[in-house]
């Protein structure tokens, strides 16, 4: 995805793609496939009944992920889709999570919608198609938490830091070891657009303590020193933080 994810969020999407929904798709289709043979007419009638539901849903599920490859190829290249290829594809996109609305990967497809959403500026939009996604995907596991990171950045970006808060925390409560970095300085960033400043040095400190290239220290250090100016307390040093963690 685009500005609305940051590096540690890219790792997290290729483990949502990975250990998705086509492994689980065929796990259902595998628990389902179990049926015990009856000696009763009924018994049979009602097995040949449920296959024919399920071949139904797993060429379903098939059309939909052939559907949406097309969607991913007009996205790949050796960079970044810009903010115009996003732009393209909401129609197409639109259309696909509607269509395929009751299908496992067309509900992912609502962050994609999302992130669109977000290149084309249309905030409002971009947080529906986010609480539409936190409707329908299972609240456990990793999807969840992704979908609050990217509603989190909507809300930073729309000047909403209170409700940028309360999505930060449960991304947070996931324990996600790769993006405690990011998340402590995005606590930061909403604190301090609160004016609670205390609080935003204390988010900026411990996230320089913490390994991870991304956010870089430089930036943390620019941010922490600012937050102290506010704080009353005067200038920081530039690199106090970053330079005590390379000493300890």
């Amino acid at each position: 995805m685009g500005a609305i994810k940051a590096k540690g969020d890219k790792k997290l999407r290729k483990t949502v793609e990975i250990e998705g929904p086509y492994d689980r798709v065929h796990k259902w289709m595998e628990a389902h496939a179990r049926w015990a043979l009856g000696a009763v007419f009924l018994c049979l009638a009602a097995l040949l009944a449920s296959w024919g539901v399920e071949s139904y849903s797993g060429a379903r599920e098939t059309q939909a992920r052939n559907a949406y490859a097309k969607i991913v190829d007009a996205l790949s290249g050796p960079t970044a889709p810009t903010p115009d290829k996003w732009k393209e594809l909401i129609p197409e996109l639109e259309n696909f999570t509607k269509e395929y609305s009751g299908a496992e990967i067309g509900r992912l497809a609502l962050l994609d919608l999302m992130e669109a959403y977000f290149q084309a500026n249309r905030y409002d939009d971009a947080v529906k198609a986010g609480m539409e996604a936190l409707q329908k995907l299972p609240a456990e596991g990793t999807i969840a938490p992704l979908v609050r990171y990217q509603l989190a950045i909507v809300k930073e970006k729309t000047g909403d830091p209170d409700a940028a808060l309360a999505l930060w925390a449960p991304v947070q409560a996931g324990r996600f070891a790769a993006l405690e970095r990011e998340l402590r300085w995005h606590f930061g960033m909403s604190y301090e657009s609160r004016q609670e400043y205390g609080k935003a040095v204390e988010q900026y400190e411990k996230a320089l303590k913490l390994e991870g290239a991304y956010p870089e220290s430089a930036l943390l250090d620019a941010e922490l020193a600012s937050a102290k100016i506010k704080t009353g307390s005067g200038s920081a040093p530039s690199n106090s933080v970053s330079d005590e963690k390379k000493g300890s």
